[in-house]
């Protein structure tokens, strides 16, 4: 691998960082299962009863996913809700597989 893709391949790896862990969480991934399958969005209330966390669980969940854009919130009287968008990290992650797949030695088998 020649210095240019070396330093793409980890550009790309720190670019996707805090993606990666924000989504390694367990919970996190349950309610993006959740938010997904929901066409309304739900709000904090709907996710606690469903995952049997606490109010505030939810919420810091909730906005560690909003940092980087993976739910969106919108205001509905007095109620927040969150709907999935999941999009931009999907494309984010996918650069990444392209930088790796171009590599001929690391895709090899």
């Amino acid at each position: 691998m020649d210095t240019d893709s070396k330093t793409a391949v980890l550009t790309e790896f720190k670019k996707n960082i805090p993606l990666l862990d924000v989504l390694s969480d367990e919970r996190r991934q349950q309610m993006i299962i959740f938010l997904g399958e929901s066409d309304e969005g739900l709000t904090v209330g709907e996710l606690t009863n469903m995952m049997n966390l606490s109010q505030p669980a939810i919420s810091h969940h909730l906005k560690q996913l909003k940092d980087l854009s993976l739910v969106s919130v919108e205001r509905r009287g007095t109620s927040n809700i969150y709907r999935l968008t999941i999009g931009d990290a999907l494309d984010q992650v996918q650069r990444l597989i392209n930088v790796l797949r171009e590599d001929k030695k690391l895709t090899r088998e």
